[in-house]
């Protein structure tokens, strides 16, 4: 399999290919004639490039899965790897790469079970990962906000920026743990997030109109919440 995309206003080509079990990263030039070629070791499918002019190149690490990327210079130099970019999610079905005017990457994945997108920075940091019901995402497409919306098993959206900060409280009554927070007044609604670690990855467990939301018997203080709010 071979994708070939044009890199900016010199009409110059990239193209990949896997090639047993690692991946061969070509530049052509606008007639199509290669002007270098070379094996990288990890297992790329898609390859995007940057306002930069530079490839960023995603798929899995060479075992297992996840999402993997790779950023490579315009002679084909790597630059920086990231090659678990989305921590113990193991992302499957990879679908969608997609950059945006700052050279931040995002990879639209599933687990089976969610929906994925994995963000990488543009210096090749992992920024965060989340997972949203759905199966799997098909594609995804960045807003004027700079939201992500993902579609697959469901459409959703995923916002980068809040416009308020939301300081989350836990409280517990009758083996019941509760998230409360002060409303914000701009708010329509509110985006709530879990993961079992301060760093992420994070997955989006419920909207509501609230300001008080029921988690479950749990102790208190294993679990992260993360809550956003949504304005008009």
């Amino acid at each position: 399999m071979q994708l070939v995309i044009r890199m900016g206003t010199r009409m110059s080509s990239m193209a990949r290919m896997s090639f047993n079990g690692a991946t061969v990263l070509k530049k052509l030039n606008s007639a199509g004639v290669q002007i270098w070629s070379h094996v990288i070791a990890f297992k790329g499918n898609r390859v995007e490039v940057g306002t930069d002019d530079q490839p960023v190149m995603s798929g899995y690490p060479m075992s297992g899965f996840g999402a993997a990327f790779i950023k490579t210079d315009s002679s084909g130099t790597a630059l920086w790897s990231n090659l678990d970019a989305d921590g113990p999610l193991a992302l499957l079905l990879h679908a969608h790469l997609l950059m945006d005017n700052s050279d931040n990457a995002y990879l639209a994945a599933g687990t089976l079970q969610a929906m994925a997108v994995c963000k990488v920075a543009a210096n090749g940091v992992s920024a965060w990962t989340v997972t949203t019901p759905g199966s799997y995402a098909n594609a995804i497409a960045l807003g004027t906000d700079n939201s992500v919306y993902v579609v697959g098993g469901q459409t959703a959206k995923i916002r980068q920026t809040v416009a308020a900060p939301v300081l989350v409280y836990v409280f517990q009554e009758d083996c019941q743990s509760y998230l409360r927070w002060d409303p914000i007044a701009v708010a329509i609604g509110y985006e709530i997030f879990h993961s079992t670690s301060l760093t992420g990855p994070w997955e989006q467990v419920a909207t509501t109109t609230e300001t008080v939301l029921p988690t479950g018997c749990e102790n208190v203080g294993t679990s992260f919440y993360h809550v956003t709010a949504v304005t008009p």
